[in-house]
């Protein structure tokens, strides 16, 4: 069924222009300031610190989703096509983020992969599929652990 959104008034697509603007304008303003910050030299130990903080929380969420992945592969097939992998990929998303909830614990658990398909690519760039050359399939390997 058809979902039809309701037409906006001018003054709801004008208040939407100005709100915009407005958030533009004090995202310019918080990055002028961070950019001040960086080229200050008595805070850039602290700008340091903090670059600092932001790759380790980034590298500790990176191996969360991967051992989440791994643990639903685990679960898995132990070869199949491309295309296969692909559906199974996507359907078991809501699986996998339940896995990356209760692994985070309230931090964000949003599978930031754009689609099925680059979360397979990334899969096999971390090592949890192999191509097979004699079958021409993707075996899993999170299925031996």
């Amino acid at each position: 069924m058809a979902h039809y959104r309701k037409k906006r008034t001018p003054a709801q697509v004008a208040a939407d222009k100005v709100r915009y603007e407005i958030a533009r304008n004090n995202r310019i303003e918080e990055l002028k300031t961070y950019a001040k910050q960086w080229k200050d030299p008595a805070l850039e130990p602290v700008m340091q610190a903090r670059a600092a903080v932001g790759r380790k929380s980034i590298a500790e969420r990176k191996t969360i989703v991967v051992q989440c992945l791994q643990r639903f592969l685990q679960r898995q097939d132990e070869a199949n096509t491309r295309l296969r992998w692909v559906q199974v990929i996507q359907a078991g998303e809501t699986q996998v983020m339940t896995l990356i909830r209760q692994a985070c614990r309230g931090q964000s658990t949003k599978l930031r992969a754009k689609s099925a398909e680059h979360l397979f690519r990334t899969m096999v760039r971390e090592g949890m599929f192999r191509l097979n050359l004699s079958t021409g399939l993707w075996e899993n390997r999170c299925k031996a652990l």
